[in-house]
């Protein structure tokens, strides 16, 4: 458990311990993070290197937000150090002002799984999240709000190349943008043919807007499945080439209803 101490909102010493706490646990270990009110973590310029399986979890009832700034600063994960595949878990958590993406995981041909839970991403840049999976891997997110990142030529909120399967239900992407590229929301290609697919189930896609392909996501060799109540509105690009959803090279099946 990492306690935070705010002072005016603040928890200087935050990054720095939840660094230690990160680099001291075990493989499963699960990371609390408590306060006894809404906190921001300045991330310092630093970034925290993940190699094993890990949870970082809110821990109270109270917002926490990770500030980097606009530094260059992230959570990077990465199996290779220790050579097998590996579960990394956020939940409950805020994360605004980043520069490079907040989290960057290389799952460098291992079958990892990266989980975003109830996490709110908000005026970042250069994707929220970037995954390269090198043919393996997996993004799950579900409850998480996207909104306001940018991004130059991948997607503004996500970024995901040769990974297996990216899976998001009951989650918002608003505001976000892909300029001089496709993808406003999400940017997905596979390179490597991993056969790989994205889900989108219970979710919401507004006013994303991309230079080139797909306001809202952009697909190339990935097979798209949407289900549920799932809204795209006001998503638009500047091509004209498919205001809400661009996919080549892959099947695109919807079900349920939808706007």
């Amino acid at each position: 458990t990492v306690v935070l101490t705010a002072v005016n909102g603040e928890d200087t010493n935050g990054w720095s311990n939840l660094l230690t706490a990160v680099d001291t646990a075990a493989a499963g270990d699960t990371i609390f993070l408590c306060t006894t009110e809404d906190v921001t973590i300045p991330t310092n310029g630093m970034d925290i290197g993940i190699d094993q399986s890990i949870s970082i979890v809110n821990g109270s009832g109270f917002d926490v937000t990770f500030d980097s700034e606009f530094a260059s600063s992230e959570f990077f994960i990465s199996p290779a150090g220790k050579g097998g595949a590996i579960d990394v878990t956020f939940e409950g958590l805020g994360f605004a002002n980043f520069y490079d993406g907040a989290i960057y995981a290389n799952f460098n041909d291992f079958d990892s799984t990266l989980t975003v839970e109830d996490s709110r991403f908000s005026y970042g840049y250069d994707s929220a999240i970037f995954l390269d999976g090198n043919d393996s891997g997996h993004l799950v997110i579900t409850d998480s709000y996207f909104d306001d990142n940018e991004s130059n030529y991948r997607g503004g909120a996500i970024t995901a190349q040769d990974i297996n399967t990216v899976s998001v239900s009951g989650s918002t992407f608003i505001g976000n943008e892909s300029y001089n590229g496709s993808g406003g929301a999400i940017w997905m290609e596979d390179y490597s043919g991993a056969d790989a697919s994205l889900t989108v189930h219970n979710s919401t896609f507004s006013y994303n807007t991309a230079d080139d392909w797909g306001g809202a996501i952009s697909l190339d060799d990935v097979d798209l499945t949407v289900t549920g109540t799932t809204v795209f509105d006001h998503n638009a690009t500047q091509e004209d080439d498919g205001g809400a959803i661009s996919a080549k090279g892959g099947w695109v099946t919807v079900y349920e209803d939808r706007i």
